[in-house]
């Protein structure tokens, strides 16, 4: 998963298990920190009186936040999600210039992964958030991730 979906495959194997590997690119250690900057003051505001916002979500889409919403990101704790995790590996993608998700958050979560479990790290020198022009270079630590955890190494050319 990317971003937000980075975060959803993370807490996707921890509260569902048995998922093998996760790959996460560009996503938060705390779910707390970029929603001033996704919503804006206004937003937050408005957020706060118990507004629903319609936000801009890629070309000619739009996302509803609601409160609720907010709220719940706000009670998703990490560190405590992955503690819960018992049998998957991870590989977690940064961007080294993310100007939406620090860099630095990849080793934070990585550090919130149990000792016990496989995790690793990549940071793409160069790469933004949405890791435009790094595609190839992306693709290459994750299929070697992927191979590496299912035994596919000597299957693919």
């Amino acid at each position: 998963g990317h971003s937000r979906g980075g975060n959803v495959a993370l807490l996707y194997a921890s509260r569902v298990g048995g998922i093998p590997a996760v790959v996460s690119a560009a996503a938060r250690a705390q779910l707390n920190e970029g929603i001033r900057e996704r919503l804006g003051d206004d937003g937050v505001a408005a957020i706060a009186r118990g507004e629903t916002l319609e936000l801009p979500a890629g070309r000619n889409a739009t996302t509803r936040v609601t409160p609720n919403d907010v709220a719940e990101r706000l009670r998703i704790n990490m560190n405590d999600e992955l503690e819960m995790v018992c049998d998957t590996a991870f590989l977690l993608v940064a961007a080294h210039d993310d100007a939406v998700v620090p860099s630095d958050d990849a080793q934070r979560l990585k550090a919130m992964i149990p000792p016990r479990l496989s995790s690793d790290v990549v940071v793409v020198p160069g790469a933004c958030h949405r890791f435009r022009d790094c595609e190839s270079e992306v693709a290459e630590h994750v299929v070697a991730f992927v191979c590496s955890q299912f035994d596919l190494r000597d299957k693919i050319e």
